[in-house]
């Protein structure tokens, strides 16, 4: 099976910004102008020749997945460190802001969801209004021709 040339020289600089992150876990969410070099000429030294804003896109698709994992992971830290602070054992390492911010994009999703469907469901009332309306009055012309 051929994978499209594309396909691969993404998949090469994944795999070296994967590198990259597991050297530096706590690495910011964008990389410095060295940091892409350095990719760039190890990438070149395989053969592989790349586009720094392809190395720059790559590396921010990739930071998002590893910055939600890292965060669900110390959500299931805090969620078994629950039990320890129900019985007022409390962990002074342990904060568990991710939880909020998992809650309030759970919570960012509902209503706009909610949004969505009000207003998608308006819309279908207003058509359907207008089209009972439309049926009516050709009904009632019509009845009236009949009576004259």
């Amino acid at each position: 099976m051929l994978i499209p040339f594309s396909q691969h020289v993404r998949n090469e600089t994944k795999n070296e910004l994967e590198r990259l992150l597991k050297l530096h876990e706590d690495h910011t969410a964008y990389l410095a102008n060295d940091e892409v070099t350095t990719v760039r000429k190890n990438l070149e030294a395989r053969g592989v020749e790349v586009d720094p804003v392809l190395i720059k896109d790559t590396w921010h698709q990739l930071y998002r997945r590893h910055f939600l994992q890292k965060a669900l992971f110390h959500c299931n830290l805090c969620r078994r460190g629950f039990h320890y602070y129900q019985r007022h054992f409390v962990d002074s390492e342990l904060e568990c802001n991710d939880v909020v911010l998992f809650w309030r994009i759970q919570r960012m999703l509902g209503i706009t969801a909610n949004t969505l469907r009000q207003q998608l469901t308006n819309t279908e009332v207003r058509r359907l209004e207008k089209n009972v309306k439309e049926v009516l009055e050709d009904f009632g012309r019509t009845a009236r021709r009949k009576c004259s």
